[in-house]
Parts: structure tokens; C-alpha cells; sequence
């Protein structure tokens, strides 16, 4: 192994646990591990049925037509995992040196045909977790020159692989944390957007999606979001610009807003942007985001009566008015929709407004708004 073994294992430890928050990363422990193994082909494979948002299967100096060729037809003429099979014990680091002789992996179909097209020769690694729900298995294979492995690399991929399985654990834990979150987003009437430090779209909900799609006043590219009329996205660019510095601690202001205009009608999207500073809830990777909350007047999705009612102790009609309401609608056009009187709906208003404590319909929306009541189901 190259480099120093300490500083080695604590910048790899790192990134493991980082990964375990964020499964992109990976692949940048397996370039770690390639660098300090000397290994050119490096595999992890994690496969959660109990959490899909932390599968992973990444590779490091693979090539996809060689994996494929792989998946086609060598994966039957591997005698190296014939042999290891029964070797296979979560938690064991093992060599393939322990289960084959150079000799004999010399002369096989698997070696001449398939791993020394990629100068591939020992592999190192072994099954990390397995469970009736979850496994994860890490491959590393270097090249026939550099020899086979020593007691040293047996003993560092040894020592790496509790960090490895603890962060398997992790993720499958932030997998399911993201998971509840990224429900309870899209029951949200309003879109929402989360940027990363790069500018580029790290999360949006159902409402967002359904909104940038339309591309009507808004628009999305790898390079994150942006509005379609040149001044508005002068003016967003410099509100998402302030948020992410702000996030990063570099500035003091908060969260700005703007109207963005549409063609298909005359009220525009409301947009506010803020940013997420990193905090102590969120450890492994303190990186500043910024969130876009853009409110669509022409959503007109009901909501929930039932929850409405019991939330504020509203009847049946009183409840349909004040959704009628919540949809955007005015009292007369509310009153028409729901089959009476104007003279009744302003009644139902006023005995709504006692009910929540307000004295004005805009009071009211904000209320009902920033409520469960306005959550979809």
C-alpha cells in the first residue's frame, strides 16, 4: 500500500460515513480504496429491500461492455467465486489467493478470456452484511505484477470493513429518513425545491415537477433552475446567489421572493427563496443548500373536509366554504360552486372567521395555508 497508513485510514473512514448519508459518494470511497490497495477494478454492491433509496451498485475503473460481457456469459466461468463460495462469511475479509493457486486461475477460460483483458488478476474483498433483507459485497482486483495480497492489505480492508457495514446500516436508516420526508413534501400543495451547493436540483416535490414541466414562466437544466423572461432570472440568480451564501455563512441575508410571470395566465408564480444552513441534526455532510417554495394560484386541488372541520371546528358547509377559499376562489364564485346564496356564504365566513381567530379573508388564507388542513392525502 502507498501513502501513510494512518492518514489513509482516517480520510477513507470518512468518506464511508459520508457515504452512508449520501450513497453518490461511493464511488469516492472505492477510488479511495483504489489508491490505496493499488487495486484497478474496484465493486460495491448494496442491495436494501427494506430501504431502496440506499441501494447502490457502483464501480471504480470498470468499464460497462466489460460488465456486461460479465452479466452475458463469464459470471458462469468464474471459478474464483466457485471456490470462495463457501469461504463467504459476513464480516471475513478473504483473497482469492485462498481459494485458487496462480496456476490454476493461469489456465482457466474465466482468466484467459475474460480478466486479463483488464490485467486483472487478485481480488480481495467478501461479503460485508448479509440478511434475509439487506447485503452488501465489496470487490477489489489489482493487477498480476504487484503480487498477491499481503497480511498488511488483509488486515486494513479487515479493519475498514466494521466502518463499512456500520454505514451500511446508516444508510439504510437515512434511505427510509428520506424516504418519510419526501412523502410528506409531496402532500404539499405548494412546489418545492432543494438546490445543492452547485446550483443543481438535489430534490423536488410533485407539486414542483407538475409546475416545470408546464416550462410556463419557469424552467429546469442540469445547471438547476431558472426563470424563462431574462429580468426575472436576473433577479431569482441573485436571490439563489445570496441564499447559498448565506447558507454557507458568508452572508446575513434571508429568504427573498419574486413573481414570476407566465403566458398561460395572468396571475405569476409566487416564489420564495431561502437557504438551509447546515445544523447538528444533519452531521456527516455540512453542505449549504438553498429551497425554492413557489405557490401556484391556479392549484385548485380540494382539500381534505374532514381535517378542515376537525382542525377548526368547522361544519360540513362551513368546511366546503372555507375549501372553496382555500382553492383560490372568491366568496360570490364560491357561493355559485357550492349552490347558495351569497348572503349564506358571507354567514358561513363569519361564523368561520370566529371559529379560527381572524378578522379578514387574506388572515384566513394564510392560516388555512400554513396549516395541515391544506395537506393532500
Amino acid at each position: 500500500m502507498g501513502g501513510h497508513p494512518d492518514r489513509a485510514r482516517v480520510e477513507i473512514v470518512g468518506r464511508i460515513y459520508e457515504a452512508a448519508e449520501d450513497p453518490l459518494i461511493w464511488s469516492d470511497v472505492l477510488r479511495l480504496l483504489g489508491a490505496e490497495f493499488g487495486s484497478t477494478v474496484n465493486v460495491f454492491t448494496l442491495n436494501d429491500k427494506t430501504a431502496p433509496l440506499s441501494e447502490v451498485a457502483v464501480s471504480d475503473g470498470g468499464d460497462p461492455k466489460w460488465e456486461r460481457e460479465y452479466n452475458d456469459y463469464y459470471f458462469s466461468t468464474n471459478i474464483v467465486f466457485r471456490r470462495l463460495m463457501p469461504l463467504m462469511k459476513p464480516g471475513r475479509t478473504i483473497s482469492s489467493s485462498e481459494a485458487i493457486t496462480d496456476h490454476e486461475l493461469i489456465r482457466s477460460e474465466y482468466y484467459q478470456d475474460f480478466l486479463r483483458r483488464r490485467d486483472v488478476f487478485y481480488l480481495l474483498g467478501g461479503v460485508l452484511t448479509a440478511s434475509p433483507t439487506a447485503n452488501a459485497v465489496l470487490t477489489l482486483a489489482r493487477s498480476k505484477r504487484l503480487g498477491p495480497w499481503s497480511e498488511s492489505d488483509k488486515n486494513m480492508l479487515a479493519f475498514l470493513n466494521p466502518h463499512i457495514q456500520r454505514a451500511v446500516r446508516l444508510s439504510g436508516r437515512f434511505a427510509r429518513m428520506r424516504q418519510e420526508r419526501d412523502e410528506l413534501l409531496n402532500r404539499l400543495t405548494m412546489g418545492v425545491i432543494v438546490l445543492g451547493e452547485s446550483g443543481r436540483v438535489e430534490f423536488l416535490n410533485r407539486a414542483a415537477e407538475r409546475i416545470l414541466k408546464k416550462k410556463d414562466g419557469l424552467c429546469w437544466s442540469e445547471n438547476g433552475i431558472s426563470a424563462i423572461h431574462a429580468g426575472e432570472a436576473t433577479h431569482l440568480r441573485s436571490l439563489i446567489s445570496g441564499a447559498k451564501s448565506t447558507a454557507a455563512g458568508k452572508g446575513a441575508l434571508g429568504a427573498g421572493s419574486l413573481a414570476i410571470s407566465r403566458s398561460s395566465a395572468d396571475r405569476p408564480y409566487s416564489v420564495m427563496v431561502a437557504p438551509l444552513r447546515p445544523t447538528p441534526a444533519s452531521p456527516l455532510t455540512q453542505t449549504p443548500r438553498v429551497a425554492l417554495f413557489i405557490s401556484n394560484p391556479e392549484d385548485s386541488r380540494p382539500s381534505n373536509l374532514q381535517r378542515l372541520g376537525a382542525m377548526f371546528s368547522l361544519t360540513p358547509a362551513e368546511s366546503r366554504l372555507a375549501d372553496k377559499l382555500l382553492q383560490g376562489k372568491g366568496l360570490a364564485e364560491a357561493a355559485n360552486l357550492l349552490g347558495i346564496t351569497v348572503q349564506t356564504a358571507r354567514v358561513h365566513l363569519k361564523r368561520v372567521f370566529g371559529k379560527t381567530f381572524t378578522c379578514r379573508q387574506s388572515e384566513l388564507m394564510r392560516l388555512l395555508l400554513s396549516s395541515p388542513a391544506g395537506l393532500r392525502d
